[in-house]
């Protein structure tokens, strides 16, 4: 998850989940609300922040590509690629994304100390 500062309620972020722990691509091929054991990742896009969730956008279509993960540390390194569409199926296009030393939050085996790195 990545954000422009850390009040979530109204900063502009971007979340994607991934289902999986290696190196590899990740395809994105359906919306976070229907997540189910056939996806294998997926994101969500906010212009305005948690506050305003009308104009929340989710990927249908593009990949999550991991490159290298530190099981110790919590750190991952990937680019992401996907088509997002709003609820007006409006759509805009995120390409050459990158993250490098994210750290990360196996969801499940998080515990309170994990998940609170996302408020700071």
């Amino acid at each position: 998850m990545a954000g422009d500062n850390v009040n979530l309620d109204t900063a502009r972020f971007l979340a994607i989940l991934i289902r999986g722990d290696k190196p590899g691509t990740y395809r994105v091929d359906q919306q976070l609300t229907n997540f189910d054991s056939i996806m294998q990742a997926a994101a969500i896009y906010s212009p305005h922040g948690n506050k305003d969730t009308t104009h929340f956008y989710y990927a249908k279509k593009g990949f999550v590509k991991i490159t290298k993960v530190d099981l110790v540390n919590n750190k991952i390194d990937g680019s992401f690629q996907f088509t997002m569409y709003d609820k007006d199926n409006n759509p805009i296009e995120i390409s050459d994304g990158k993250f490098e030393q994210i750290i990360y939050v196996d969801l499940n085996n998080a515990n309170l100390t994990q998940l609170d790195l996302f408020n700071h």
